[in-house]
């Protein structure tokens, strides 16, 4: 929470059947990613979704919004990331995306064992990924064991922070395992290294709203 315009990364498991009632949003991009399960999502411009596993979605609060999520089963519980952006832009007009990436993230692993895609991109770049109201971008990682990954320099970026979604892996120098979080400053991303099978997100955040 609060590093560069990360406001908040919150690791969710609902139960089968429960969730979060309608309440309100404003001038706050929120990312939401199911690690397992399904998630259900309705707000009041009338987006009604489901969000599975492999997939994306953004829903930019700008000028308000209220919306529900439950899990959708009634049998397994849903785990998901769920992440608050500081916006570069106060009082737009609320927008919802959803985008699946699973493919580009399996595809790139099958044939090397390094699946990089590309989930999150500032609004207007035509970079891959949802678009977001502020400098940010965001990236899922899946490295077989013993596979390294850095990213290139991101000149927009005042920092990475890393969230290890599965197995184990050392960034920058630090062992880190499912569920741990690390940030590093400036502009260049510190390298992964797998130590088993892997899945990491990273964000490429800047430093002000």
């Amino acid at each position: 929470m609060g590093f560069a315009t990360l406001r908040v990364l919150n690791d969710d498991t609902v139960a089968p059947g429960m969730g979060f009632e309608t309440h309100p949003h404003k001038n706050m991009e929120i990312v939401s990613m199911p690690l397992s399960g399904a998630l259900k999502h309705q707000d009041s411009v009338g987006n009604s979704s489901i969000i599975r596993a492999g997939e994306v979605q953004i829903l930019s609060a700008g000028t308000g919004i209220t919306h529900s999520e439950f899990n959708h089963s009634q049998i397994e519980a849903v785990h998901f990331l769920q992440i608050w952006i500081l916006p570069k832009r106060l009082e737009i007009q609320p927008r919802y995306q959803q985008w699946d990436y699973s493919k580009v993230l399996s595809d790139g692993f099958a044939k090397q064992g390094i699946g990089l895609a590309q989930v999150v991109a500032p609004m207007g770049s035509g970079e891959p990924g949802i678009e977001i109201n502020q400098d940010a971008r965001f990236w899922i990682a899946q490295l077989a064991s013993e596979k390294s990954l850095q990213l290139p320099t991101v000149p927009t970026a005042s920092g990475f922070c890393f969230f290890v979604i599965d197995g184990t892996a050392t960034i920058g120098g630090n062992s880190l395992g499912q569920g741990d979080g690390l940030g590093a400053w400036g502009a260049n991303s510190p390298a992964i290294r797998a130590t088993g099978d892997t899945k990491v997100l990273i964000m490429g955040l800047n430093n002000t709203g």
